[in-house]
Order: structure tokens, then C-alpha cells, then sequence
């Protein structure tokens, strides 16, 4: 994070789209000759490296999309932005590698991928009609998506919906974390006191669910203020996003902090029966190695807009004086 943050905004901007081709490429090598692991083939395996690449396309299409859209506004007008060329342009920059993701299968990050890129998309200008238009056309074809499920996605919705019906097995994980989060109650049973956690009651306690164990030996009060922190790093990277002028930086730091939000609150929600059970990790404090260097380095990224906007004004302010 550090040393991206003294990389200027323009490197991203010049290099968006090899960067997105690399990440493409690799997403297609998961496909190909990637490791299964945990029912999913995520994970490529290099001789001095094991990494997934799934994290470092969220980054690419974040930057791909914001140099995408800050070229249009440049050159297009309003009309011109939402034109069909402009819409399909952005679909074939999204839904093919958004494919390749649910086919491995990563269905969780497939759809993250395509709700970071349409917030995106509304962001620069993209009209709301269109997403209405778009989303009554998949609630339409929610039967055929339903036909092409695998077998455990579709248990996943039908358990979300009704915990009780699989306890022992689909249920299980939605159903142990309400009774870790509910045994912390205000206070939290103290650290390393969590009986559900210590016990092995809870499943995927240090990547999924390590915010349930945190209830759990925290409390109530502790998560909130957790929640606080996200939120605090959400709105800053808005705020930064906001006092820009650039669009190519606005349109980055508004997909980054999108792109956090939607990880946290899905988490969340997962882990307190509001959705069902995904592959998300909670930002920052799961564990999972490329994913934390991909979080760092999209915030370094913020912080080089940032830098890069003091001296802007240390420039304006030398040019007043």
C-alpha cells in the first residue's frame, strides 16, 4: 500500500487495459490448469507461488472500467454515454470474465463483479431506466438461471429461506453462527472464551465467518464498532473520490470503495442469516493472502490520488502566493 501510494493515478490510467488482458489471461488459467479447493477451482499454483487470481481482476476491472468511463465523458456526450455502443462496450468488458467466474464455480464473485462494474456504471452517467430494464429482464429469466445452478448453490437459496429444512449439513454454517453471535450477547465472552468457536461448532472461522467469532468473543458493542471502521474507510475513499476533479480518479476511488462496501455488508449479512451462505471474506481480516495484498493495494491506490491532490494544491497555493 505504501509503495502504490507513490505510483501516480496516470500509471493505472496508461496501463488499465494490458493489466485487465493479464487478469483475464489468468482467470482463464484458473479455468484451465487452476487447483480445486473447497468444491471450486480458484487457485493457480506456481512453483513459488499459490494465489488467486479471482482478487486481482476485482482490482483490474475497477481500473478498466474508470479509465473506460472517464474516456467517454471526455469525448461523448450525455447521449453519446448511453448509447447502445457505449452499453455493450461495458458488457463485453464485464460479462465474459464474470462468466468465467461462475463457471469455475465462483458464483459469489461473479455477481460481485457485475454489482461493483453496474454501480460503476451509475456513477458515470449511465441512465436508471436501463437498470430497470435490465433487472425486470432477469427477474424474467430467473427460472432458466435457477435450471443452470449447481445442486449445493441451489440448496444455498433454499436454506436461506429456511435454515431448519438441512441442519446438519446446508443449514449447519448459517445456523452456528446466530448461536455464536447470539452467546456473545452485549460484552462478548472474552477473548479466546468463545465456546462455539473453540469447540469447532463454527466452520470457516478464520476466512467466512471470523466476523461470528468476533461477536462471539467480543460482543455486541466491539462489532459495532467494526462496522464503524468499515464505514469510516468507505466514506474516505468517497470523500477523496468527491474533492477530485479528474474523472479517471473519481471513477476509481468510487469503485473501490463500492467494491469494499459490498464485501462487508454481504459478509455480514451471510454470517447473520440476511444472505445466503457465500465465499466472501470479510476485508482486511480474513485470512486469505492474495486477497489482503489486493485490498492494500487498492487502497494504496487511494492514496496516491490523495497525494496526488496535495500537491495539486501546494501547486495552486505556490501559484497564488
Amino acid at each position: 500500500m505504501w509503495a502504490v501510494s507513490y505510483v501516480p493515478p496516470y500509471t493505472f490510467y496508461a496501463t488499465a487495459y494490458p493489466f485487465y488482458a493479464l487478469t483475464v489471461a489468468l482467470l482463464i488459467g484458473v479455468t484451465l490448469f487452476g487447483q480445486v479447493g473447497m468444491g471450486a477451482r480458484r487457485w493457480l499454483e506456481l512453483p513459488f507461488l499459490r494465489f488467486q487470481p479471482t482478487d486481482l481482476f476485482r482490482i483490474a476491472i475497477i481500473v478498466t472500467l474508470a479509465k473506460f468511463f472517464a474516456d467517454r465523458n471526455h469525448l461523448a456526450s450525455e447521449e453519446d454515454m448511453n448509447s447502445l455502443t457505449t452499453i455493450l462496450i461495458m458488457l463485453a468488458l464485464v460479462v465474459f470474465p464474470a462468466a468465467i467466474l461462475i463457471r469455475q464455480p465462483d458464483l459469489a464473485s461473479g455477481l460481485l463483479v457485475l454489482g461493483i462494474s453496474l454501480s460503476m456504471a451509475f456513477l458515470a452517467g449511465i441512465h436508471i431506466w436501463k437498470f430497470l430494464i435490465g433487472g425486470g429482464a432477469v427477474v424474467l429469466s430467473l427460472p432458466v438461471i435457477w435450471h443452470f445452478l449447481y445442486e449445493y448453490q441451489k440448496k444455498r437459496i433454499l436454506v436461506f429461506f429456511n435454515p431448519g429444512m438441512d441442519p446438519r449439513h446446508a443449514g449447519y454454517h448459517v445456523i452456528q453462527s446466530k448461536i455464536a453471535i447470539g452467546s456473545g450477547g452485549l460484552w462478548g465472552t472474552g477473548y479466546l472464551q468463545g465456546p462455539q468457536n473453540h469447540l469447532n461448532f463454527l466452520p470457516e472461522k478464520h476466512t467466512d465467518f471470523i466476523f461470528t467469532m468476533f461477536c462471539e468473543e467480543w460482543g455486541f458493542l466491539a462489532a459495532l464498532v467494526v462496522i464503524a471502521l468499515y464505514g469510516g474507510i468507505i466514506a474516505h475513499n468517497y470523500h477523496i473520490g468527491l474533492n477530485t476533479k479528474d474523472r479517471f480518479e473519481q471513477m476509481l476511488c468510487f469503485g473501490i470503495a463500492t467494491s469494499i462496501f459490498l464485501y462487508v455488508f454481504i459478509n455480514i449479512a451471510m454470517v447473520v442469516g440476511l444472505a445466503p451462505v457465500v465465499g466472501i471474506p470479510l476485508p482486511f481480516v480474513s485470512y486469505g493472502r492474495t486477497a489482503l495484498i489486493s485490498l492494500f493495494f487498492s487502497q494504496g491506490i487511494i492514496l496516491s490520488i490523495a497525494r496526488r491532490q496535495t500537491q495539486r494544491r501546494n501547486q495552486q497555493g505556490l501559484r497564488l502566493n
